[in-house]
């Protein structure tokens, strides 16, 4: 068993190595690139007193930067568009849905598809500007996102904290052409950046630490943004949360407990009725997984969601969630970006254990932010979590904050991720030194 885990440790590091040399070329003239991409958005700037910025956005899930946006709206340097392109996953059709979402809550928006739902032109009819994604894999028109990223000032703000390595390990993301191509990636804690730093083939150059703009609200602990009542109870029942990763069948890349808890905690919902309130908050790609599992599919799956749908002691909740959180009472989950951003609360929170979850999967920082939670590995575990916030007696040790409150300290409280950001765009293109 040693030799066979050395033979695959020694196989990845060869393919890594590769991949770097064969790049490493192909991207030498990037720099350069950005410079000459830097000085056009300059030259606009001087001509129209404004930047402009350009959010590239294919799935709600992947919106990471509302802060950012919002921060932008706000700012007289700043014009931002929020630009809805379809995504590949669903052959465009959550395109017009999307556009909805951001039309209807009075973002700048335009749509960058036609009425059957696939990408047309945005370039001919946008002025130079810094373009933001938050999706680095191949889920937008191959053609559309080469051509851009390649031609263009291009950031990326992760659209997960990076706690884990459930993605394919620390050196898929680091080096895919899209991620060398950027011009800057908003890294949002030290680790990642250092991960970026060993694997991809620009040694992660391109990448700067400013914290995480999607934290911004729960930080501050305010609604600026989110004005409509998220829980259905108005009683004093407890409001707990119950979020689900999506990695079941994934092996040892596997968060994901829903297999092993799902039915155990909907009865401990309904043991809990009268003293409990229940929001279900799926990943957003579970129902995808379950409708294709062999001991779920789609009937099951949907008869589960519509339990939590359809209880008065229960509700399902698929859309954004700072509202959620803020007004929660704890949470229990298996995800991987909740492990940051729920803890940000200051609420208790019980992490869902499997048999893969927090070996080798958490990294430095996942392990340092951890510590904030209990964790549950089996169902009289869970119930006793349950029990201890119904009761108002769970104990809580600050000192397991001490690592989560240094990083707070660091990226949020004397400056925000989005002002960061903000600050070093208009640095670049001369808008602060005039």
């Amino acid at each position: 068993m040693p030799l066979k885990i050395s033979v695959k440790k020694l196989i990845s590091r060869y393919k890594n190595t590769l991949f770097n040399y064969k790049y490493r070329f192909a991207f030498r003239g990037v720099a350069k690139l950005h410079q000459g991409q830097l000085l056009k958005i300059s030259e606009a700037y001087k001509a129209y007193d404004k930047i402009n910025i350009y959010f590239i956005v294919n799935s709600l899930q992947a919106w990471k930067v509302d802060s950012l946006y919002w921060a932008m709206v706000k700012d007289e340097l700043f014009e931002p568009l929020v630009v809805v392109v379809p995504s590949t996953v669903d052959a465009g059709k959550g395109a017009p849905k999307l556009y909805e979402h951001f039309n209807n809550n009075h973002y700048n928006v335009i749509k960058a598809f036609d009425d059957a739902g696939q990408p047309v032109d945005m370039l001919s009819c946008l002025n130079a500007g810094v373009y933001f994604y938050g999706d680095p894999y191949n889920n937008m028109d191959s053609s559309h996102f080469e051509k851009i990223i390649k031609n263009n000032i291009a950031c990326y703000v992760p659209y997960f904290f990076m706690a884990t390595n459930h993605v394919g390990g620390p050196s898929l993301i680091p080096n895919t052409s899209h991620i060398n191509n950027m011009w800057r990636i908003y890294m949002p804690h030290a680790t990642v950046s250092k991960i970026f730093s060993r694997h991809a083939a620009r040694k992660g150059i391109n990448a700067k630490i400013v914290g995480y703009p999607a934290v911004e609200t729960i930080y501050k602990n305010n609604k600026e943004y989110k004005t409509n009542p998220v829980w259905k109870a108005n009683s004093d029942k407890k409001k707990i949360i119950y979020a689900p990763h999506h990695s079941i069948g994934w092996g040892e890349k596997s968060l994901a407990t829903f297999l092993q808890f799902a039915e155990q905690i909907k009865g401990l919902s309904e043991k809990h009725s009268n003293k409990v309130h229940w929001s279900f908050k799926p990943h957003p790609m579970l129902k995808t997984r379950l409708y294709a599992h062999p001991e779920w599919g789609q009937e099951r799956t949907d008869a589960y969601y519509e339990f939590w749908n359809g209880q008065p002691y229960t509700q399902l909740d698929e859309g954004e969630y700072d509202d959620l959180f803020l007004n929660s009472d704890a949470i229990i989950h298996d995800c991987s970006s909740f492990i940051v951003e729920y803890a940000f609360t200051g609420k208790p929170g019980l992490y869902l254990i499997n048999e893969n979850n927090l070996k080798g999967l958490l990294n430095s920082f996942g392990q340092g932010v951890m510590q904030t939670y209990e964790r549950g590995n089996n169902i009289d575990e869970i119930e006793a979590f349950i029990d201890s916030i119904v009761s108002n007696k769970i104990k809580t040790d600050v000192s397991k904050r001490a690592y989560l409150n240094d990083y707070i300290e660091a990226y949020y409280k004397h400056k925000l991720p989005s002002e960061r950001i903000m600050e070093e765009i208009a640095q670049s293109v001369g808008a602060l030194n005039e």
